[in-house]
């Protein structure tokens, strides 16, 4: 398999076998994330701006929800890069990396912008914008990309590395969103576990892409006299 190759099966089996070797971290900050953003978004809409309507009707809002939603994200890539290399990731790596936050949500925020655009634009631009854009966070984690120039140049090595890549990774995220739907039906008690396996399956993805070493891939299943 060439470095910046990879298999949708290999991804998954990676992830899951990371998350088997330490549910207990991947559940719990799951849950803390949960909570980070159930409280954000109680925030948005306590603090909603009054409708130009009037009435006494209130606009939501979702500042506090980026907010956050830029914290979570940036700590969940910490966790996953490094379990998904095989190091031994604690609860404290998901709050390790607070210095990169202003670089990472300026970042986002350019990445959100740019992927509205092109959404605004026949949908299909921003879906071609995403898939290409979204490893910037990882970039930045993963470099310490703590200057200014990161913000800009975070989100061209995204684009750079999944230049020739995009419909793979375009599968990928079908096949994600597919897990996050039948995560969320047992009352979306499957989110706690779908949730990590995406953040380590986009961490094995940006790794193999890069051309970084992955931990040891998952051996297949044998079938037939070979598995006696």
């Amino acid at each position: 398999m060439a470095a910046k190759d990879f298999l949708i099966g290999d991804v998954l089996r990676s992830s899951w076998e990371t998350f088997k070797g330490n549910p207990v971290l991947f559940v719990g900050l799951t849950l803390i994330s949960f909570i980070i953003s159930a409280v954000a978004n109680s925030i948005d809409n306590t603090l909603g701006a009054p409708s130009p309507l009037g009435g006494g009707f209130r606009v939501h809002t979702s500042i506090f929800s980026f907010l956050a939603g830029a914290f979570i994200s940036m700590g969940a890539i910490n966790v996953a890069l490094k379990s998904i290399t095989g190091e031994k990731a604690e609860f404290g790596d998901f709050f390790a990396v607070y210095p990169l936050y202003l670089i990472f949500l300026i970042s986002d925020f350019l990445f959100s912008v740019a992927v509205g655009i092109g959404t605004i634009l026949l949908i299909i631009p921003g879906i071609y914008l995403f898939i290409r854009l979204q490893f910037f966070g990882y970039y930045i984690v993963d470099k310490n990309a703590s200057g200014t120039d990161a913000i800009i140049e975070s989100l061209q090595k995204s684009w750079e590395l999944t230049r020739g890549m995009a419909g793979k990774v375009f599968l990928l995220d079908l096949a994600l969103l597919g897990l996050i739907i039948l995560g969320a039906i047992p009352l979306g008690l499957g989110l706690f576990i779908v949730f990590p396996l995406i953040a380590l399956a986009y961490a094995y993805v940006y790794r193999r892409i890069e051309g970084s070493a992955v931990a040891s891939e998952v051996e297949p299943t044998l079938v037939g006299p070979a598995a006696r």
